[in-house]
């Protein structure tokens, strides 16, 4: 798994036209120069017999370009199918791994996510007490006319972001908490539009809150 993978490639260099499919192709050239020269005649209709003109120039047009289309599709009939061939001999190589990398991806999501509960769980019970044993010295404190003890450093909660070679990126996660205090622009609820907030509103440093709403940062393993 370490090893790094050698991938044997030798595609063609390139892949020349068929035998005589320019000339096939030239032959129209000629006729479309008549045709266009006629067409570019044709500037204005005011009699009958400039009408019978332009509808007969109008569907030699049509009729020249199916047969130039039927022709081009029998030319790349074969074509077509090679390539046809050549994307399932790969393609259906890659997607026989895509569902168990789905699968694991989502596994590792989930661990990722509780994980991260466990240690912030961790981080708060401890915070609680340090918390506990600071109000306790506190308050011996105030029985002896002492001036209070430092307050205990904050306890963080160190968050996963790197499982094996699978990077986890944080990102925002939420729920509605109070649906009656939710800002108007949020309430017909577009995910994003919310998600993009709460990233504004961390990048300006300003305090991650929407009334309403519980915000929280997850991490998400890259896919």
């Amino acid at each position: 798994m370490g090893d790094r993978e050698v991938v044997v490639v030798n595609p063609p260099e390139k892949i020349a036209l068929p035998s005589g499919v320019e000339t096939v192709a030239g032959q129209w050239d000629g006729q479309i120069a008549a045709l266009l020269a006629e067409a570019k005649a044709v500037t204005t209709i005011k009699t009958q017999a400039q009408a019978d003109k332009a509808a007969e120039v109008h569907q030699a047009f049509g009729e020249k370009g199916r047969t130039i289309e039927n022709v081009r599709k029998l030319w790349v009939a074969a074509p077509n199918a090679l390539v046809k061939a050549l994307n399932g001999l790969f393609t259906k190589r890659g997607d026989a791994l895509e569902p168990e990398r789905r699968r694991l991806g989502g596994l590792l999501n989930q661990w990722t996510m509780d994980e991260n509960k466990r240690r912030a769980d961790e981080a708060k019970a401890e915070q609680d007490r340090l918390n506990k044993n600071y109000n306790a010295q506190v308050k011996r404190a105030e029985a002896k006319g002492k001036e209070a003890p430092p307050p205990p450093p904050v306890v963080e909660a160190v968050a996963v972001t790197k499982v094996g070679v699978a990077t986890a990126r944080m990102v925002w996660t939420y729920e509605i908490t109070n649906i009656n205090a939710i800002p108007k622009q949020f309430l017909e609820v577009k995910d994003g539009e919310l998600k993009r907030e709460l990233a504004r509103l961390e990048r300006e440093n300003q305090p991650v809150e929407i009334a309403g709403i519980k915000a929280s940062k997850v991490a998400q393993v890259a896919s």
